[in-house]
């Protein structure tokens, strides 16, 4: 909800997220966690374009 109310872009609240998430996973955050975090959060299409780049 804090992500939500720093910002009404929804561009910048995908980057404030991503660097919640990476901040909160430290040396974890790899892009094989975050398609794991994705997929199982029900994103999988977004997963799947970040193992096609």
């Amino acid at each position: 909800r804090e992500i939500e109310t720093d910002s009404e872009d929804v561009d910048m609240q995908a980057k404030l997220l991503l660097v919640a998430w990476q901040d909160r996973e430290g040396t974890q955050a790899t892009v094989e966690s975050l398609v794991t975090a994705l997929n199982a959060a029900g994103f999988s299409q977004i997963a799947d374009s970040l193992n096609e780049a």
